[in-house]
Protein backbone atom coordinates (compact mmCIF):
# COMPACT_ATOMS: atom_id res chain seq x y z
CA UNK A 1 0.00 0.00 0.00
CA UNK A 2 1.61 3.55 -1.14
CA UNK A 3 1.98 6.32 1.00
CA UNK A 4 -0.40 9.07 0.54
CA UNK A 5 2.86 10.97 -0.54
CA UNK A 6 3.45 8.81 -3.39
CA UNK A 7 -0.27 9.10 -4.54
CA UNK A 8 -0.61 12.55 -4.82
CA UNK A 9 2.85 12.59 -6.69
CA UNK A 10 1.43 9.38 -8.61
CA UNK A 11 -2.16 11.94 -9.53
CA UNK A 12 0.27 15.09 -9.87
CA UNK A 13 1.75 13.10 -12.76
CA UNK A 14 -1.08 12.08 -14.51
CA UNK A 15 -2.67 15.16 -13.83
CA UNK A 16 -0.01 17.13 -15.80
CA UNK A 17 -0.39 14.25 -18.45
CA UNK A 18 -4.19 14.67 -19.04
CA UNK A 19 -3.58 18.74 -19.22
CA UNK A 20 -1.10 17.97 -21.84
CA UNK A 21 -3.55 15.96 -24.09
CA UNK A 22 -6.47 18.92 -23.14
CA UNK A 23 -8.84 16.85 -22.80
CA UNK A 24 -11.26 17.87 -19.92
CA UNK A 25 -12.96 14.78 -19.14
CA UNK A 26 -9.87 13.28 -18.15
CA UNK A 27 -8.27 16.40 -16.69
CA UNK A 28 -11.37 16.52 -13.96
CA UNK A 29 -10.66 12.91 -13.50
CA UNK A 30 -6.72 13.06 -12.47
CA UNK A 31 -8.34 16.75 -10.72
CA UNK A 32 -10.37 14.36 -8.83
CA UNK A 33 -7.98 11.80 -7.41
CA UNK A 34 -5.60 14.88 -6.68
CA UNK A 35 -7.88 16.24 -4.57
CA UNK A 36 -8.40 12.89 -2.54
CA UNK A 37 -4.73 12.60 -2.37
CA UNK A 38 -3.95 16.36 -0.72
CA UNK A 39 -7.04 16.00 1.30
CA UNK A 40 -5.73 12.32 3.10
CA UNK A 41 -2.39 14.50 3.28
CA UNK A 42 -4.48 16.90 4.83
CA UNK A 43 -3.13 20.10 2.48
CA UNK A 44 -5.67 21.88 2.18
CA UNK A 45 -4.48 24.50 -0.10
CA UNK A 46 -3.73 21.83 -2.45
CA UNK A 47 -7.07 20.75 -1.97
CA UNK A 48 -8.60 23.48 -2.70
CA UNK A 49 -7.02 24.34 -5.68
CA UNK A 50 -7.03 20.97 -7.64
CA UNK A 51 -11.35 20.77 -6.40
CA UNK A 52 -11.34 24.52 -8.52
CA UNK A 53 -9.87 22.89 -11.22
CA UNK A 54 -11.84 20.07 -11.54
CA UNK A 55 -14.72 22.17 -11.13
CA UNK A 56 -13.37 24.36 -14.37
CA UNK A 57 -13.15 21.37 -16.30
CA UNK A 58 -16.27 19.63 -15.39
CA UNK A 59 -17.71 23.39 -16.60
CA UNK A 60 -15.69 22.65 -20.03
CA UNK A 61 -16.81 19.51 -20.48
CA UNK A 62 -20.50 20.23 -20.25
CA UNK A 63 -21.37 18.98 -17.09
CA UNK A 64 -22.92 21.80 -15.37
CA UNK A 65 -24.63 19.61 -12.27
CA UNK A 66 -21.50 18.40 -11.62
CA UNK A 67 -19.34 21.88 -11.64
CA UNK A 68 -22.26 23.59 -9.58
CA UNK A 69 -21.84 21.22 -7.09
CA UNK A 70 -18.40 21.34 -6.59
CA UNK A 71 -18.04 25.08 -6.56
CA UNK A 72 -20.88 24.19 -3.46
CA UNK A 73 -18.09 22.05 -2.29
CA UNK A 74 -15.63 24.60 -2.53
CA UNK A 75 -17.00 27.71 -1.21
CA UNK A 76 -18.15 26.01 2.06
CA UNK A 77 -14.62 25.28 2.78
CA UNK A 78 -12.75 27.83 5.30
CA UNK A 79 -9.46 27.95 3.80
CA UNK A 80 -11.80 29.46 0.57
CA UNK A 81 -13.30 31.73 2.66
CA UNK A 82 -10.44 32.79 3.92
CA UNK A 83 -8.53 33.56 0.46
CA UNK A 84 -10.36 36.21 -1.34
CA UNK A 85 -9.20 35.45 -4.87
CA UNK A 86 -9.78 31.57 -4.70
CA UNK A 87 -13.20 32.87 -3.41
CA UNK A 88 -14.00 34.94 -5.96
CA UNK A 89 -13.17 32.67 -8.78
CA UNK A 90 -15.27 29.77 -6.59
CA UNK A 91 -18.19 32.48 -7.22
CA UNK A 92 -17.24 32.82 -10.87
CA UNK A 93 -17.06 28.97 -11.51
CA UNK A 94 -20.50 28.87 -9.71
CA UNK A 95 -21.89 31.78 -11.44
CA UNK A 96 -21.20 29.82 -14.84
CA UNK A 97 -22.75 26.40 -13.67
CA UNK A 98 -25.68 28.35 -12.71
CA UNK A 99 -25.89 30.27 -15.73
CA UNK A 100 -25.25 27.29 -18.09
CA UNK A 101 -28.07 25.68 -15.85
CA UNK A 102 -30.89 28.26 -16.87
CA UNK A 103 -30.86 29.75 -13.45
CA UNK A 104 -29.80 33.47 -14.38
CA UNK A 105 -30.56 35.53 -11.38
CA UNK A 106 -28.86 32.81 -9.18
CA UNK A 107 -25.66 33.45 -11.43
CA UNK A 108 -25.98 37.39 -11.44
CA UNK A 109 -25.93 37.40 -7.61
CA UNK A 110 -22.91 34.94 -7.57
CA UNK A 111 -21.02 37.16 -10.20
CA UNK A 112 -21.44 40.27 -8.74
CA UNK A 113 -20.48 38.38 -4.85
CA UNK A 114 -17.32 37.64 -7.37
CA UNK A 115 -16.83 41.09 -8.23
CA UNK A 116 -17.15 42.44 -4.39
CA UNK A 117 -14.99 40.16 -3.00
CA UNK A 118 -12.79 41.11 -5.03
CA UNK A 119 -13.03 45.07 -4.14
CA UNK A 120 -10.29 45.46 -2.08
CA UNK A 121 -7.72 43.10 -3.86
CA UNK A 122 -5.03 44.65 -5.74
CA UNK A 123 -3.47 43.01 -8.64
CA UNK A 124 -6.42 41.45 -9.62
CA UNK A 125 -6.61 42.17 -13.16
CA UNK A 126 -7.69 38.78 -14.97
CA UNK A 127 -9.79 37.47 -12.21
CA UNK A 128 -11.79 40.93 -11.87
CA UNK A 129 -12.12 40.43 -15.77
CA UNK A 130 -13.45 36.98 -15.55
CA UNK A 131 -16.30 38.04 -12.94
CA UNK A 132 -17.22 40.85 -15.07
CA UNK A 133 -17.33 38.78 -18.31
CA UNK A 134 -19.85 36.07 -16.43
CA UNK A 135 -21.55 38.81 -14.71
CA UNK A 136 -22.13 39.97 -18.48
CA UNK A 137 -22.79 37.30 -19.87
CA UNK A 138 -25.30 36.20 -17.23
CA UNK A 139 -27.23 39.49 -17.85
CA UNK A 140 -27.60 39.00 -21.64
CA UNK A 141 -28.97 35.81 -20.91
CA UNK A 142 -31.65 37.06 -18.70
CA UNK A 143 -32.64 40.06 -21.28
CA UNK A 144 -30.91 42.36 -19.25
CA UNK A 145 -28.22 43.68 -22.28
CA UNK A 146 -28.68 47.74 -21.58
CA UNK A 147 -27.12 46.92 -17.78
CA UNK A 148 -24.95 44.43 -19.29
CA UNK A 149 -23.41 47.47 -21.94
CA UNK A 150 -23.27 49.49 -18.87
CA UNK A 151 -20.37 47.22 -17.87
CA UNK A 152 -18.28 47.20 -20.84
CA UNK A 153 -15.77 50.04 -19.25
CA UNK A 154 -15.19 48.05 -16.56
CA UNK A 155 -14.63 45.02 -18.58
CA UNK A 156 -12.21 46.83 -21.42
CA UNK A 157 -10.47 48.17 -18.10
CA UNK A 158 -9.87 45.18 -16.43
CA UNK A 159 -9.09 43.64 -20.19
CA UNK A 160 -6.15 46.32 -20.61
CA UNK A 161 -4.26 45.22 -17.21
CA UNK A 162 -3.62 41.60 -18.40
CA UNK A 163 -0.84 40.21 -20.02
CA UNK A 164 -1.99 37.14 -21.45
CA UNK A 165 -3.71 38.31 -25.23
CA UNK A 166 -5.42 34.95 -25.39
CA UNK A 167 -7.46 35.90 -22.55
CA UNK A 168 -7.95 39.53 -23.88
CA UNK A 169 -8.44 38.35 -26.96
CA UNK A 170 -11.73 36.32 -25.19
CA UNK A 171 -12.88 39.69 -23.26
CA UNK A 172 -12.70 41.75 -26.20
CA UNK A 173 -14.75 39.29 -28.32
CA UNK A 174 -17.50 39.22 -25.69
CA UNK A 175 -17.36 42.97 -25.56
CA UNK A 176 -18.04 43.17 -29.28
CA UNK A 177 -20.38 40.22 -29.40
CA UNK A 178 -22.32 42.63 -26.26
CA UNK A 179 -22.02 45.88 -28.24
CA UNK A 180 -23.89 43.80 -31.39
CA UNK A 181 -26.81 42.94 -29.23
CA UNK A 182 -27.13 46.27 -28.13
CA UNK A 183 -27.08 47.79 -31.49
CA UNK A 184 -24.28 49.48 -31.52
CA UNK A 185 -22.79 48.52 -34.47
CA UNK A 186 -19.46 50.61 -34.53
CA UNK A 187 -18.46 49.82 -31.45
CA UNK A 188 -19.07 46.59 -31.77
CA UNK A 189 -16.65 46.25 -35.08
CA UNK A 190 -13.98 48.33 -32.84
CA UNK A 191 -14.17 45.79 -29.88
CA UNK A 192 -13.85 42.58 -32.36
CA UNK A 193 -11.12 44.38 -34.10
CA UNK A 194 -9.21 44.50 -30.72
CA UNK A 195 -9.99 41.13 -29.99
CA UNK A 196 -8.14 40.30 -33.55
CA UNK A 197 -5.48 42.02 -32.83
CA UNK A 198 -4.61 40.05 -29.54
CA UNK A 199 -6.03 36.50 -30.59
CA UNK A 200 -3.50 36.51 -34.10
CA UNK A 201 -0.86 36.24 -31.11
CA UNK A 202 -2.01 33.21 -29.84
CA UNK A 203 -0.67 29.72 -31.52
CA UNK A 204 -4.38 28.63 -31.72
CA UNK A 205 -5.51 28.44 -35.80
CA UNK A 206 -8.86 26.60 -34.64
CA UNK A 207 -9.70 29.54 -31.89
CA UNK A 208 -8.77 31.76 -34.66
CA UNK A 209 -10.86 30.57 -37.48
CA UNK A 210 -14.08 30.04 -34.59
CA UNK A 211 -13.63 34.05 -33.61
CA UNK A 212 -13.59 34.92 -37.46
CA UNK A 213 -16.64 33.02 -38.10
CA UNK A 214 -18.46 34.08 -34.70
CA UNK A 215 -17.65 37.63 -35.90
CA UNK A 216 -18.41 37.12 -39.46
CA UNK A 217 -21.62 35.80 -38.60
CA UNK A 218 -22.66 38.51 -35.77
CA UNK A 219 -21.54 40.86 -38.33
CA UNK A 220 -24.05 39.62 -40.73
CA UNK A 221 -26.95 39.58 -38.39
CA UNK A 222 -26.38 43.17 -37.55
CA UNK A 223 -26.87 43.81 -41.24
CA UNK A 224 -23.28 44.64 -41.72
CA UNK A 225 -21.29 43.00 -44.97
CA UNK A 226 -18.60 45.04 -45.47
CA UNK A 227 -14.88 44.38 -46.31
CA UNK A 228 -14.46 43.48 -42.76
CA UNK A 229 -16.80 40.83 -42.89
CA UNK A 230 -15.25 38.89 -46.14
CA UNK A 231 -12.22 39.07 -44.41
CA UNK A 232 -13.34 37.52 -41.48
CA UNK A 233 -15.03 34.47 -43.91
CA UNK A 234 -11.28 34.31 -45.89
CA UNK A 235 -9.77 33.88 -42.01
CA UNK A 236 -11.49 31.33 -41.19
CA UNK A 237 -11.77 29.28 -44.44
CA UNK A 238 -7.56 30.05 -44.41
CA UNK A 239 -7.08 28.42 -40.92
CA UNK A 240 -9.46 25.51 -41.42
CA UNK A 241 -7.70 24.36 -44.82
CA UNK A 242 -4.37 24.48 -42.41
CA UNK A 243 -5.85 22.92 -39.52
CA UNK A 244 -8.76 21.08 -40.68
CA UNK A 245 -12.12 21.51 -39.39
CA UNK A 246 -14.81 18.38 -38.36
CA UNK A 247 -17.58 18.16 -40.56
CA UNK A 248 -20.32 20.56 -38.22
CA UNK A 249 -17.03 23.29 -38.65
CA UNK A 250 -16.83 23.67 -42.01
CA UNK A 251 -20.28 23.40 -42.32
CA UNK A 252 -21.26 25.84 -40.87
CA UNK A 253 -18.87 28.19 -42.34
CA UNK A 254 -20.25 27.59 -45.72
CA UNK A 255 -23.67 28.64 -44.03
CA UNK A 256 -22.00 31.96 -42.65
CA UNK A 257 -20.36 32.39 -46.29
CA UNK A 258 -24.17 32.15 -48.34
CA UNK A 259 -24.93 34.01 -45.91
CA UNK A 260 -22.71 36.84 -47.07
CA UNK A 261 -23.52 35.95 -50.60
CA UNK A 262 -27.33 36.67 -49.83
CA UNK A 263 -25.62 40.25 -48.44
CA UNK A 264 -24.16 41.30 -51.23
CA UNK A 265 -26.59 40.14 -53.89
CA UNK A 266 -24.72 37.25 -55.47
CA UNK A 267 -27.50 35.14 -55.52
CA UNK A 268 -26.83 32.49 -57.73
CA UNK A 269 -23.41 31.48 -55.90
CA UNK A 270 -25.75 31.05 -52.96
CA UNK A 271 -28.06 29.12 -54.30
CA UNK A 272 -25.30 26.52 -55.46
CA UNK A 273 -23.63 26.61 -51.91
CA UNK A 274 -26.88 26.43 -49.79
CA UNK A 275 -27.88 23.62 -52.47
CA UNK A 276 -24.79 21.71 -52.17
CA UNK A 277 -25.35 21.69 -48.44
CA UNK A 278 -28.46 20.82 -47.60
CA UNK A 279 -27.61 17.62 -50.30
CA UNK A 280 -24.45 16.76 -49.32
CA UNK A 281 -23.66 17.60 -45.76
CA UNK A 282 -24.83 14.45 -43.95
CA UNK A 283 -22.94 15.17 -40.83
CA UNK A 284 -24.19 18.82 -40.34
CA UNK A 285 -26.05 20.18 -37.40
CA UNK A 286 -29.61 19.61 -37.69
CA UNK A 287 -30.23 23.26 -37.01
CA UNK A 288 -27.55 24.35 -39.65
CA UNK A 289 -29.88 22.16 -42.24
CA UNK A 290 -33.32 23.69 -41.59
CA UNK A 291 -30.52 26.98 -41.55
CA UNK A 292 -29.99 26.44 -45.18
CA UNK A 293 -32.87 25.40 -46.31
CA UNK A 294 -34.76 28.76 -45.05
CA UNK A 295 -31.98 30.87 -46.69
CA UNK A 296 -32.65 28.64 -50.03
CA UNK A 297 -36.42 29.56 -50.08
CA UNK A 298 -35.39 33.47 -49.15
CA UNK A 299 -32.84 32.78 -52.49
CA UNK A 300 -35.49 31.45 -54.55
CA UNK A 301 -37.77 34.39 -53.62
CA UNK A 302 -35.91 37.05 -54.30
CA UNK A 303 -34.74 35.23 -57.93
CA UNK A 304 -38.52 35.56 -58.53
CA UNK A 305 -38.75 39.35 -58.05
Amino acid sequence: MHSPEFNAAHYAARYQEARRAGDHQLISDAAGDCVRSYEAMGDEEKTCTFLHIQGSSQLLSSDYSAALLTAQMLIARDYVRKDPVLKAKTEILMAASLRNLGQHEAAIAHARQALGTLGPVAGASRIRAEAYQGLIASLVEAGSIAEAWELRDQLSESLAGTPDPEFSGHGYWTLGNLAFAHGQLDAGLEYHERAASSLKLVNNIHLWARFNKSSADVQLQAGIAKNQTQDCIDRAELAYAIVGGTPVDLAGLSLTKARWLIATDQLEQACRMLQDHVLGNNEADIQDTSLALELLAQVRCRQKT
